[in-house]
């Protein structure tokens, strides 16, 4: 049996479990999931079967 792949909520802090980097989920778009560092910056993307929850909360205003 297979386990159902993790669908993250926009938003929400994940993890690329190959490349260890860790962001809040945007969105995911022609099979590819993409993430933005939580304080800003360039999205990074990932195939949707390497994301994980990350773990923490993101805390107060994301941008300086």
């Amino acid at each position: 049996m297979r386990t159902p792949q993790y669908a993250p909520m926009p938003g929400e802090l994940i993890k690329d479990k190959v490349t260890g980097a860790t962001g809040v989920y945007m969105e995911t778009w022609c099979g590819r999931v993409y993430l933005r560092p939580a304080r800003g910056g360039v999205e990074m993307r990932c195939k949707p079967e390497n994301v994980l929850p990350a773990p923490g909360k993101l805390r107060g205003p994301q941008h300086p």
